[in-house]
């Protein structure tokens, strides 16, 4: 894609006015943004949207721009001053970070933060809390297989904990990374209630796949978890197609292999930024249709790069 796509004409409109609450410098700055990567985020979409790529690139910028809005002052200041250092996140040994689950840690989220002073006493940098979104009950693969992306589990605390906590780790120099695993949910998630609920014309959702692909994907596929895993594809009668379950029954993943079948899901998958913005600092990403994903995870255990979410 020419990196001199022009814009579309009605970005103006569905996109600037959302910004009018900020400064005059902070919406420059959102413009030349999407200048600079417009051309590379509408490269992706087409991939996907083909014809309605552009409609779906202002949509996503709509989200970016009511999200921008919606963040504190501080955090879009400590966005600006990242995009102008890109080696804001040190790499070991000048960054220490430790990966500990939130209740073996210190019981709650408040609990984490009335431990602040042993973590800098530790020199630790960044704090990966293990999965602490509301997942399905049960069998949660670990609390990655989330059934709500807007709210912590309970026993840990709430979003406001979650919040508060960030802004004192920042105080004392200590990025919060969290895991936002979007490409798999719960089954119970509304993504997921959404695609079993699709009439018979969006039957092969995106987190399903028709038999013929899912038996060629089947033989190059090998199984992340062979001793308890149900297998790669699981048919499922209420999709109507084979669902990619690699890491367990309970949460599938979203392969992307239908895109017309995603009207239902799509705005909602772009609306957790809003949520996130109040705690988490916004990661420059080479490419901005990834610019708030998180690192993708080789197990259920790995530990993601400090720049997946890190205030």
């Amino acid at each position: 894609m020419s990196a001199i796509t022009p814009l579309p004409p009605s970005l103006d409109d569905i996109v600037f006015h959302v910004l009018d609450p900020l400064e005059a410098a902070e919406r420059d700055v959102f413009l030349t943004r999407v200048e600079t990567w417009y051309p590379d985020l509408l490269d992706g979409l087409t991939t996907l949207y083909g014809e309605a790529a552009e409609e779906e690139a202002l949509n996503l910028l709509a989200l970016a721009a009511r999200a921008l809005t919606e963040r504190e002052h501080e955090l879009r200041r400590l966005d600006l001053t990242r995009t102008l250092d890109p080696a804001w996140a040190p790499a070991p040994p000048a960054a220490s970070g430790t990966p500990p689950y939130t209740e073996r840690f210190a019981g709650t989220l408040r609990g984490v933060e009335d431990r602040i002073d042993y973590l800098r006493e530790l020199g630790v940098t960044y704090l990966h809390l293990m999965p602490l979104l509301t997942p399905r009950p049960g069998d949660s693969d670990g609390g990655y297989a989330v059934a709500d992306y807007r709210t912590v589990r309970p026993d840990l605390g709430t979003m406001d904990d979650l919040e508060h906590l960030a802004g004192e780790l920042r105080a004392e120099g200590i990025s919060l990374v969290m895991d936002l695993v979007l490409n798999h949910v719960a089954a119970e998630h509304e993504w997921a209630v959404r695609a079993r609920a699709a009439s018979n014309a969006t039957a092969t959702t995106s987190s399903s796949s028709p038999t013929a692909p899912a038996r060629r994907l089947r033989a190059h596929l090998p199984e992340i978890f062979p001793d308890f895993a149900p297998g790669n594809f699981t048919w499922d009668d209420d999709v109507g197609g084979w669902v990619w379950t690699t890491f367990n029954s309970s949460s599938g993943i979203s392969t992307g292999a239908t895109p017309a079948s995603w009207p239902s899901s799509r705005a909602s998958s772009w609306t957790w930024p809003t949520a996130a913005s109040r705690c988490c600092a916004w990661t420059p990403s080479p490419s901005p249709s990834s610019a708030w994903a998180p690192t993708a995870r080789a197990s259920p255990r790995s530990t993601p790069s400090p720049r997946s979410c890190a205030p």
